[in-house]
């Protein structure tokens, strides 16, 4: 079975198809809601057993903010 994972524009595997990666992109969407209903860093980093850094970087679009430039197609195992 194949599926599609994104690249930069560097070619390199971004999101949750990042080999470092340990949130997915759901999770990363779902911070990002939560952080605009009003939950502090603090909560959400708790939930999500990240640091209040992560949340904050992820919340400003520092962190996991790439966009899609090219697809690639790998087979899973």
């Amino acid at each position: 079975m194949a599926r599609l994972v994104a690249l930069n524009e560097n070619h390199r595997r971004i999101g949750q198809d990042h080999p470092k990666a340990k949130l997915t992109d759901h999770d990363v969407e779902l911070i990002r809601q939560l952080r605009d209903q009003g939950f502090m860093y603090w909560q959400i980093a708790a939930k999500f057993e990240i640091s209040k850094t992560s949340v904050a970087k992820i919340c400003t679009f520092e962190r996991r903010a790439c966009i899609a430039t090219h697809w690639k197609r790998i087979k899973e195992k």
